[in-house]
């Protein structure tokens, strides 16, 4: 913590005297997670990208389930979230979009981006 201080121009630094004991307690209330990603550079216009990526988020989640099982937990004790970064065609920046319960990625990303962006690109390929 000291150096740390001094590298930010700290002349006093502050740290509770239980700050291992709250850590760990901290640690033992967490959920425990398991990410997969995998990149796919699909077109959501196409049908058949379409059934590709649902493919592979059923192989992501199937290895995220094994591994949380291999950790002991099981049956209901799991749940698992899907998302996709998405991004219009022609432009760098992706967004994450989570599942939405139609399965119309599409649609909910024009949401995400109108809601982040303040206005929306009408006409552009995702």
């Amino acid at each position: 913590v000291c150096a740390l201080a001094r590298s930010l121009g700290m002349k006093i630094a502050v740290v509770h005297a239980y700050a291992g004991i709250l850590s760990a307690y901290g640690m033992g209330l967490a959920d425990v997670v398991v990410e997969r990603q995998a990149p796919c550079a699909h077109d959501l216009d196409n049908p058949s990208s379409l059934v590709g990526i649902k493919e592979l988020l059923q192989r992501l989640e199937h290895d995220a389930k094994t591994e949380l099982r291999a950790q002991g937990f099981h049956g209901d004790r799991i749940a698992t979230e899907r998302f996709l970064n998405l991004r219009y065609e022609g432009t760098d920046h992706a967004i994450m979009v989570a599942e939405p319960e139609d399965g119309d990625y599409a649609f909910a990303m024009h949401e995400v981006f109108r809601r982040e962006y303040g206005f929306s690109i009408s006409g552009q390929r995702q």
